[in-house]
């Protein structure tokens, strides 16, 4: 009896390690970004600075990101006209490609 309760409890032990979350996407936090977004094919760029965190200096996007501003979503339209002023803003990117999926600030 003790070695099945042995047996049922080192099973459930490692059935969890094997389930575990997968990250879907990853932050970078930059002082800065440039924005390039094209209108015709909902594209863009994205080129960081002051990113230690970023292994790259330019993240592009295939659809317009989800942009917040101090929580609230905006527009692409509205964030092109003062991304500029974004003071440290996030950038979650997609973990296998490193596109933009979103940026907060």
């Amino acid at each position: 009896m003790m070695k099945i309760l042995m047996c049922f409890l080192t099973i459930l032990s490692i059935v969890p390690l094997s389930y575990g979350a997968k990250a879907l996407d990853v932050a970078r936090e930059a002082e800065s970004i440039k924005v390039e977004f094209y209108e015709t094919t909902q594209s863009g760029l994205v080129r960081v600075k002051g990113c230690s965190q970023c292994n790259k200096d330019t993240y592009k996007f295939d659809t317009p990101p989800l942009i917040t501003k101090g929580g609230k979503a905006i527009s692409i339209k509205e964030f092109m006209k003062e991304y500029w002023e974004a003071e440290f803003p996030t950038l979650l990117l997609d973990i296998k490609d490193l596109t933009v999926l979103s940026i907060h600030y």
